[in-house]
């Protein structure tokens, strides 16, 4: 077993397991997602402050420019 380094403490995982065993585990819904790459369960790292900066500003920019499409579309 290796133990994966998680931001509340560590996981133990198996080396190695099918796709159907790492569909069953417990933790696997939680935050951040796991991936399953090379029979690994291996979590996603989190994205950092401008990660998420640029998350928001693209967020914005989509609901104004669907806003603007529908309000043309109206007229």
């Amino acid at each position: 077993m290796k133990n994966i380094g998680l931001t509340q403490g560590k996981i133990p995982v198996p080396e190695s397991r099918t796709l159907e065993e790492f569909l069953k585990l417990p933790y696997i819904e939680e935050s951040p997602a796991w991936e399953y790459i090379n029979k690994d369960a291996i979590q996603k790292p989190m994205g950092g402050a401008k990660h998420s900066l640029l998350q928001k500003r693209l967020g914005a920019r989509y609901i104004t420019s669907v806003r603007r499409f529908k309000f043309d579309a109206l007229c």
